[in-house]
């Protein structure tokens, strides 16, 4: 993957490999050097789809100097245990959280140039139009202490980026921005819902909703013609909910 308009920054640049097979380390290192150093890229980086084959791999590339991280994806699979103050917490543009970002990131990276700084920004607004991103944050001061990213396609989302400045740690500011991202995502995903069941039963459909899903239950005497004809309604029915809300 490439991105010609941003050549410095490691995560739009990379080599994915989705199935690694039996090759070692040194093979998909030097297909990382033959591609990435043929593009001029600053950088080698490789990602691994599969966890199997990292962790497989990880050894050999750290023996070739590379250095391994692993990124986690966190299910949101119930509800929180224990609550948090999302009455301070404001959805913003990109631009309100440019100081957060740069303190955060300068954080992990010291001496990061000026010119990085201003790419990352400017590639986080390419994502966020990409991925219909929303930004929710405390505001204190005129500054943006605490936030975190909402990227979703309306059927699947994803919370990332969250941090707290330094000073405003340990005031519970994190657990705040993350739970208003999923409340309105969730509040978002209720109404998909609801509109699909409209969009049926307009149709002559009748379906259950229930938050980001519909349910229907056909007597068991449905015979096929009509299964199908329950199916092309429920597929034109998201088709048109999802059409208005892109």
């Amino acid at each position: 993957l490439f991105n010609d308009t941003f050549p410095d920054l490691w995560v739009l640049n990379v080599l994915r490999v989705e199935r690694a097979g039996s090759v070692e380390a040194d093979e998909i290192a030097a297909e990382a050097e033959r591609i990435q150093g043929r593009a001029g890229l600053p950088h080698r980086r490789v990602l691994f789809v599969n966890t199997d084959a990292g962790a497989r791999l990880a050894p050999g590339f750290r023996a070739l100097g590379w250095k391994g991280e692993s990124f986690v994806f966190m299910v949101l699979k119930r509800l929180p245990t224990r609550a948090a103050d999302t009455s301070i917490v404001v959805e913003v543009d990109a631009d309100a959280l440019v100081e957060l970002r740069e303190v955060i990131l300068l954080e992990e990276f010291p001496g990061t140039p000026r010119t990085v700084l201003d790419a990352l920004h400017a590639s986080s607004l390419v994502m966020q139009r990409q991925g219909n991103g929303r930004h929710f944050a405390i505001v204190l001061g005129g500054r943006a202490v605490s936030a975190t990213d909402l990227y979703s396609d309306g059927s699947t989302a994803q919370v990332e980026e969250v941090a707290t400045l330094p000073d405003f740690r340990g005031r519970g500011y994190a657990s705040a921005v993350v739970q208003r991202a999923v409340d309105d995502l969730n509040q978002s995903m209720q109404k998909i819902g609801q509109a699909v069941y409209g969009e049926a039963r307009r149709n002559g459909l009748l379906m259950r909703p229930a938050g980001d899903w519909v349910g229907i239950a056909p007597p068991l005497c449905t015979t096929t013609d009509e299964a199908d004809e329950i199916v092309a309604i429920l597929e034109s029915s998201i088709d048109t909910v999802v059409g208005r809300q892109t």
